[in-house]
């Protein structure tokens, strides 16, 4: 098609070739033109279906922070409808200041950096981690930008994986002795700023070589699978529990610690590792034997503490397993013996080593028999005969003492029995409470439990307690 353009009119929009022409006194312009409205909506269908292909989100956005478009994969990411990301605000897609869009936008894209990583929201409210490049596109009046994000997610969970991995044992999900280095030099570093104290119980599983031998490799591993159960369940969520390797294990401890404290938890752990375990079917005798060391006062690094507790373990071992030492022998003389004695007086109930002595109690106006005082006497098979002054006071710091207290009600109420039956009813039994015993709500409906169970008089059992608790109420 041909125009004449005349007057220096000059119609837009038009392609093709203009030819001047000279007739006379006017100038003639001659125009060729074709139409290209299919052309460029076929240019503008192309590159919306290359930008809807692409695999990361690419949204353009206006001065003001507004959406003006985006392509299929920002949809999908964000979880909004195609056609409702136009007129969208950006901070309702990504976690920016308010009011700090434009700044925010101008700071990306003229920054050295390619990428930055930023929090992105998801129709949902879920946050997610993505990375976004931001450019500059100056038009007329104001400027645009065109953003390229992609999404984080999988990256980030590959990357846990991956620290997991290298950071934990395969078998039971503890630490492992990297990353058990790593926490102990961060919790010494802690504690000297704090003037706190750490300690390092190192364990070593007894008998486990020879179930692993006798029952196979897999029951050795269910096995360290439970130890390593148990030990998170009788533990603190902020104490550190790690494998590292075979069957030692290693528990760190931070905070205001003294050897009666990790003394105590070193026997809860023995005891419940030496509780019997199903594995698959098969009930499996194992427990362990324990080392302590504590920073300040038996190392400085973490290198000298492992060697120190791992020390201290063997001397356990040495012992006849199944028990603890401190690696510190002044610390270990005093804290030992309290700690193992409550350990031994466990056993003790459970194999009916304690006896109940009877002191005779004499009329001094006629000289007759008219009762007795109950004594309780331990027999330790090596310790021999223990004194009351031994026992008693570890049991009133620890619940054993309900335990012992409702053993010798027992065997009291089974003396007045057997004096009952044997025709001495009118003498009387006294037993000696402790301070704990008296101060809970379970004293009396268990005495009169255990008297209607024996069927004696309640009027022949007298109950002696301490000035000091018939002070307190």
């Amino acid at each position: 098609s041909w125009f004449v353009l005349t007057g220096g009119l000059l119609l837009t929009g038009l392609l093709g070739a203009l030819l001047l022409v000279v007739s006379g006194e006017r100038a003639q312009i001659k125009a060729q033109v074709r139409d290209s409205t299919a052309r460029l909506r076929e240019r503008e269908a192309r590159l919306e279906a290359i930008l809807d292909n692409a695999a990361d989100a690419i949204i353009t956005v206006d001065s003001g922070g507004i959406l003006l478009s985006g392509n299929a994969a920002a949809a999908i990411l964000f979880g909004h409808a195609p056609d409702n990301l136009p007129g969208m605000r950006l901070d309702q897609l990504l976690d920016l200041p308010e009011g700090e869009v434009r700044a925010v936008l101008l700071r990306l894209a003229r920054s050295d950096a390619s990428e930055r990583e930023l929090a992105g929201v998801a129709r949902n409210g879920a946050r997610f981690p993505l990375s976004i490049s931001v450019s500059e596109v100056p038009l007329a009046g104001e400027d645009m930008f065109v953003c390229v994000i992609h999404d984080l997610t999988e990256q980030r969970r590959a990357q846990e994986h991956i620290h997991r991995l290298a950071h934990h044992d395969t078998l039971t999900g503890l630490e492992n002795r990297l990353s058990l280095t790593q926490h102990l030099e961060q919790l010494l570093a802690q504690a000297r700023r704090n003037d706190d104290s750490v300690a390092l119980l190192f364990l070593d599983l007894d008998h486990f070589k020879k179930i692993n031998d006798s029952m196979g490799h897999q029951a050795g591993d269910m096995l360290l699978i439970a130890v390593a159960q148990r030990l998170r369940e009788l533990l603190r969520d902020v104490d550190v529990i790690a494998r590292l390797g075979g069957d030692e294990f290693i528990v760190v401890m931070e905070g205001a610690l003294t050897p009666e404290l990790v003394g105590a938890v070193a026997v809860r752990i023995v005891q419940s590792l030496s509780t019997p375990y199903d594995i698959g079917g098969k009930t499996v005798h194992s427990g362990a034997s324990v080392g302590c060391a504590m920073f300040p006062g038996d190392a400085d690094s973490a290198e000298t503490l492992m060697r120190h507790a791992d020390t201290a373990m063997y001397a356990a071992k040495s012992e006849g397993r199944g028990n603890f030492q401190f690696f510190s022998q002044a610390m270990n003389a005093a804290t030992h013996e309290r700690v193992m004695m409550e350990n031994r007086l466990w056993l003790a109930l459970g194999e009916k080593q304690f006896e109940l002595y009877l002191q005779p109690q004499v009329s001094l106006a006629s000289g007759a028999v008219i009762g007795a005082e109950a004594l309780l006497r331990w027999h330790h098979p090596e310790l021999g005969m223990v004194a009351p002054g031994r026992v008693i006071p570890i049991a009133e710091e620890s619940n054993l003492i309900f335990a012992v207290g409702d053993w010798v009600l027992v065997r009291a109420m089974d003396v007045l029995a057997e004096w009952r039956d044997q025709g001495m009813e009118t003498l009387r039994l006294a037993v000696n409470l402790s301070a704990r015993q008296c101060q809970g709500r379970e004293l009396l409906p268990r005495l009169d439990q255990l008297i209607a169970r024996a069927g004696v008089d309640p009027s022949l059992l007298e109950l002696e307690i301490t000035e000091t608790t018939a002070m307190r109420d």
